[in-house]
């Protein structure tokens, strides 16, 4: 299993470098994708302490998004997360992060059956994939 053999090199690489939030965030991501929910909440957090510390914008909104995915919140605390993140990465031109986290910001309101808001939120990551094409034509 691909996740698997990632979180050992990754877990590899912050038991040596305890500050590497990139490393810790993908460490997080790839347990939450087998469904260790513990072990990436636990990384999650120390993530976002971590990039705190070091007053990384951009990587405090990927911890907390990410943190309340794994944890599974309501998509209306989901939302203000969400908002919040998505208002930085407007502002830094980053629409990938965008399209991805209003993408499962309008996943989670469907599978609660919030269709309005899943219609809406599904709508504004096409924009912000659209967007992110653009900036790639021009490159």
């Amino acid at each position: 299993n691909l996740s698997e053999l990632a979180i050992r090199y990754l877990s590899e690489i912050n038991s040596k470098s305890t500050n590497n939030y990139r490393a810790i965030l993908i460490e997080a991501c790839e347990h939450s994708k087998l469904n260790n929910k513990n072990k990436a909440s636990e990384l999650f957090e120390q993530g976002l302490q971590i990039s705190t510390e070091l007053e990384n914008e951009e990587y405090q909104h990927h911890f907390k998004i990410l943190k309340a995915i794994n944890e599974e919140i309501p998509g209306e605390n989901l939302e203000k997360l969400v908002i919040a993140g998505n208002k930085y990465f407007e502002q830094e031109n980053i629409y990938e992060y965008v399209h991805e986290y209003t993408e499962k910001l309008a996943l989670k309101f469907y599978h609660e059956d919030n269709h309005t808001k899943a219609s809406k939120y599904f709508y504004l990551s096409s924009q912000a994939n659209q967007k992110k094409q653009d900036k790639e034509a021009l490159r």
